[in-house]
């Protein structure tokens, strides 16, 4: 299997691509005073690298992830050069969609391209399949929700909760909740923050522990100062070992804004954390543990929400393991060869 990407370094699998006999092409992207312009030339040189590539090999599959312009002309050049399958898999919705009229008439005219050029239409969840292929897409055969498999047996709960303390600095008798995810507007960690400070008004036991990395990073960390709550947070690296750091924890908090599934969920419920999460996350996320709330109750509602669910214990802490056991990797990784080999 063969990768082709745009990237300015090395990424965390390209060994593991590398050992298993498969070749990585990359077109290096950096950030150039005339970024818009750079841009051209690298989406030009991907191009370009991509067709020399079809030259010289032949492919039974290619499988884009994203509906943008550059993965559809990948697409169209793919059945070009005869490759029997050809997949567009969708993941999330953009950041900075806004659904006014031009963005609608784009929608529509990529779901039409996409209909023409793709054999498989795939995404994460329901929600995603009907925003990029259309509310009836599911009457076509070619469309199909493929979930984002974890690797179950990280989250088998195995760890020595006293050493993985000890290790990152986990408070003891606390209630530990986490939040991992990329800083960003679309995952909402302001209002996390806004609200923890008000958790923290209501109790001293609480604490917070943080993993991720983004632009917003010093804002949150700003935020986190003037509420003055800067000793009931923590931050940890966003190369640590997401599986152990959770299984210190008690609860796990998702404030997103938009989710295209929430994958961060499958494996808090999988290391049996009951989670605290916005209604505008997908429920195919739900595997008994998650607990909605809708974002526009404001923060001090979030607070008191959680704090009567730790007083009450009234908090779902029972999973639906035959829900669990379908995001198992080993199940999507078989789904996707089968796809792989067809014949269309």
């Amino acid at each position: 299997m063969d990768f082709l990407t745009i990237s300015p370094e090395r990424g965390y699998y390209d060994n593991e691509i590398l050992n298993s006999s498969g070749n990585l092409y990359r077109v290096k992207a950096s950030t150039p005073k005339w970024k818009y312009f750079s841009w051209i030339k690298i989406k030009i040189r991907l191009l370009m690298l991509y067709i020399n590539i079809l030259r010289g090999n032949k492919y039974q599959a290619l499988h884009v992830h994203g509906t943008g312009g550059t993965g559809l002309l990948f697409l169209f050049i793919g059945k070009l050069y005869r490759v029997n399958v050809r997949i567009i898999h969708n993941h999330g919705i953009p950041e900075s969609y806004k659904p006014t009229l031009l963005n609608s008439i784009v929608r529509y005219i990529k779901k039409l391209s996409t209909d023409i050029i793709s054999t498989h239409k795939l995404g994460c969840s329901k929600k995603i399949c009907e925003f990029y292929f259309g509310k009836n897409c599911f009457n076509d055969s070619r469309t199909a929700v493929i979930r984002n498999g974890i690797d179950l047996e990280k989250f088998s709960n195995v760890y020595k909760k006293g050493y993985v303390k000890t290790k990152y600095s986990i408070p003891e008798e606390k209630y530990n909740f986490i939040h991992v995810g990329r800083f960003s507007k679309e995952k909402n960690q302001i209002f996390l923050i806004r609200m923890f400070a008000e958790l923290c008004k209501l109790r001293s036991d609480v604490h917070l522990t943080i993993i991720g990395y983004g632009l917003l990073e010093k804002e949150i960390k700003e935020e986190i100062h003037i509420k003055g709550i800067d000793r009931n947070i923590s931050f940890l690296p966003q190369d640590s070992f997401i599986p152990e750091v959770m299984s210190a924890m008690n609860f796990f908090v998702l404030p997103s804004l938009n989710e295209g599934l929430g994958i961060v969920l499958i494996e808090a419920q999988a290391m049996g954390l009951p989670c605290f999460v916005s209604s505008a996350v997908p429920n195919e996320a739900d595997l008994g543990m998650c607990m909605y709330y809708p974002l526009n109750k404001g923060e001090k509602y979030w607070a008191n929400v959680i704090n009567e669910s730790i007083d009450k214990k009234s908090y779902k802490s029972s999973i639906d393991n035959k829900k669990l056991s379908m995001f198992d990797i080993r199940s999507t990784a078989s789904i996707m060869a089968k796809i792989y080999c067809e014949e269309t």
